[in-house]
C-alpha cells in the first residue's frame, strides 16, 4: 500500500468515528417538534429532559396526557398541522412570550417556562 493512500485512509476513519458516535448519541433528537424542546435539547440528555418532564407531571398531575399537553402547547398555533419548521417557529415565539410575561417554573433545578415544561413532559409520555 502506498503511503498516500494509507495516510488517506486513515484520515478518513478517523473523521467517520467521531461522525458516527454523534449520529448515534443524537438519534432521539428526531423526534416531532411539538414534543421535543428546541434549546433544552441542545444542552440537556434524553434522560434529563424525561426527569424534568417527570417533574411538571407531579407538579400538574391533571395534564398528564399527551392529548392535553399537545392542545396547551398548540394553544393559538395558526399553522399548519404537518409544517414542522411552522411549529418549531410557533414554539419558539411561545417560549419567547413565556419568558416575557413570566410564566417560568422550577422543574429538576431548572427555570424554564411552561411550554418547554410541557414538551419534555410530552417527551416523557412518548
Amino acid at each position: 500500500m502506498k503511503r498516500r493512500t494509507f495516510i488517506l485512509s486513515s484520515s478518513l476513519v478517523a473523521a467517520a468515528v467521531p461522525v458516527a458516535y454523534y449520529f448515534k448519541k443524537n438519534k432521539w433528537k428526531k423526534t416531532d417538534a411539538v414534543s421535543l424542546p428546541y434549546f433544552l435539547s441542545t444542552v440537556c440528555d434524553e434522560a434529563a429532559l424525561k426527569a424534568i418532564g417527570n417533574a411538571f407531571l407531579k407538579q400538574r398531575p391533571a395534564e398528564n396526557s399527551k392529548k392535553i399537553l399537545k392542545a396547551a402547547i398548540l394553544s393559538d398555533a395558526s399553522v399548519a398541522k404537518d409544517d414542522e419548521n411552522a411549529i418549531t417557529e410557533f414554539i419558539i415565539s411561545k417560549i419567547t412570550a413565556d419568558f416575557k410575561n413570566g410564566n417560568m417554573l422550577l422543574a429538576e433545578a431548572w427555570v424554564i417556562t411552561e411550554t418547554e415544561a410541557r414538551q419534555c413532559a410530552l417527551f416523557s409520555l412518548t
